[in-house]
């Protein structure tokens, strides 16, 4: 099958990666005018044109950086056929809340849509190691198309778009949380009692929204707020771990590098506070970031 993979970026390339390994011809899309300096798999047909990126595909992977979905999709809007199969594997939540299928159903709202996430770091991808995601769409036709694309990877499907969005983004401002802890020199017991609670936490967010309960306990809830919360290969538990320690590191590191669970508490905060969803977890470690409350008072709320 021919498969699109927007973004060239590591998360991209190791998507692509598995993609080649289920026998599938792969179109990668970069945004880079040199296509010389764009490292990209053996075999992979690379290319900076929209038109070529999605001309011939079933099925198109979107997976830039969030603030780069709207950009693509209207790039894509032109050349797209109605009958292709978006994937969005781009996560992220926008200041007044929107999510990346919120984008995608309002620039392509004819082309069927799923969304992919879970528990997997791009550099285990492109190792090509075990590893599993929850595939969330809304005709279960959907995902037995992905299904057929992939090989040995595990696969869960889900109904609810939202949920499972939102369980990929509400993971990185926990693991901000269970880094603090780290910081702070508390241990894996401490950090259990965290990521518990968290869970529970999450459960009730979707409870209030509206949104499947059991979105919570699938590998792009829990899985993925487990790996989170618990590596020091996330981005969120190492900013948390500095957070603890001194207030400059921590900016510095901001300064420097990604970190989505930061860009995205004050949007969960002024969200939740309108929406009347109860997340004390969350409004506690939002203070700590924003209102410069101690990181012990993470523990406090943790024995409440």
């Amino acid at each position: 099958m021919k498969v699109a993979v927007i973004g060239s970026g590591v998360y991209g390339n190791s998507i692509a990666k598995l993609l080649l390994k289920g026998k599938n011809e792969v179109v990668m899309w970069t945004d880079q005018k040199d296509l010389t300096g764009v490292i990209c798999p053996e075999g992979v047909n690379l290319t900076n044109s929209f038109s070529e990126a999605i001309k011939g595909v079933q099925v198109c992977f979107v997976l830039t950086g969030s603030k780069f979905v709207r950009s693509v999709l209207e790039g894509l809007k032109p050349f797209i056929r109605d009958d292709v199969l978006l994937v969005l594997g781009s996560k992220g939540i926008l200041d007044e809340g929107t999510l990346m299928s919120d984008i995608a159903e309002s620039v392509l709202p004819n082309n069927p849509l799923s969304v992919i996430s879970g528990p997997t770091f791009a550099k285990d991808i492109g190792n090509l190691e075990p590893v599993g995601f929850t595939i969330a769409s809304k005709d279960i036709k959907h995902f037995e198309l992905i299904k057929s694309i992939f090989e040995d990877v595990y696969l869960e499907h889900s109904f609810d778009l939202r949920a499972i969005e939102l369980a990929s983004t509400l993971k990185n401002a926990y693991a901000i949380g269970s880094g603090i802890l780290e910081g702070l020199g508390y241990h894996n017991s401490t950090k259990c009692l965290f990521i518990t609670k968290a869970l529970y936490e999450i459960n009730e967010i979707f409870k209030s929204l509206n949104l499947d309960r059991n979105s919570s306990i699938t590998l792009a809830g829990i899985g993925d707020l487990v790996l989170t919360c618990s590596s020091t290969d996330s981005r969120n538990f190492t900013y948390g771990t500095l957070l603890a320690k001194s207030k400059e590191e921590a900016s510095d590191y901001i300064a420097k590098t990604t970190v989505e669970g930061h860009d995205n508490i004050k949007t969960f905060n002024s969200l939740f506070s309108a929406e009347k969803v109860d997340a004390p977890i969350l409004e506690c470690i939002y203070n700590i970031i924003i209102e410069n409350d101690k990181p012990q008072k993470l523990i406090e709320q943790l024995l409440k």
